[in-house]
C-alpha cells in the first residue's frame, strides 16, 4: 500500500507542477504580447525612441522568460521567437518596414505558445 501512496503523491506533484507551469507560461506570454503591442503602437505613432526603449524591454523580458521556460518547454518552441526578438531592435534602428511583420509574427508565436501550454485536462493527462 505504501508504494501506491508514494506513486499517487508523485503523480499529484507532477500534475500540480504541470498546471503551475502552464499558468506561469500563459501569464508571461500575455505580458510579452502586451510589450509587443506597445512597440508596435510606438512605431505606428512614429516615435522611434520610445519604440527602441520598449523593444529593449521586450528583449530583456523575453530573455528572462526564455531562461526559465527552457526548463519546462522544448527549446525548439523558443528558438524561433528568440530569432525574432533579436531582430526587432536592428530593424527599428534601420527604419525597416519589416519590423511590423516581425512583431506580428512574434505576437502570433507567443499566442500559439500560450495556447499550447494552457493547463487543460487533456494536456495534463
Amino acid at each position: 500500500m505504501t508504494r501506491v501512496k508514494t506513486s499517487g503523491i508523485i503523480l499529484s506533484v507532477l500534475v500540480l507542477l504541470s498546471v503551475i507551469s502552464g499558468i506561469w507560461v500563459s501569464f508571461r506570454c500575455d505580458r510579452l504580447c502586451e510589450l509587443n503591442e506597445a512597440v508596435r503602437s510606438s512605431l505606428e505613432a512614429g516615435d522611434k525612441e520610445s519604440a527602441l526603449e520598449k523593444a529593449a524591454e521586450l528583449g530583456e523580458s523575453w530573455e528572462d522568460f526564455r531562461k526559465w521556460a527552457g526548463v519546462m518547454l522544448k527549446k525548439d518552441r523558443l528558438s524561433e521567437i528568440s530569432r525574432l526578438a533579436s531582430r526587432i531592435i536592428p530593424m527599428i534602428q534601420a527604419d525597416s518596414d519589416e519590423a511590423f511583420a516581425e512583431l506580428d509574427e512574434m505576437a502570433e508565436l507567443l499566442t500559439l505558445l500560450r495556447e499550447n501550454e494552457a493547463p487543460l485536462l487533456t494536456s495534463v493527462f
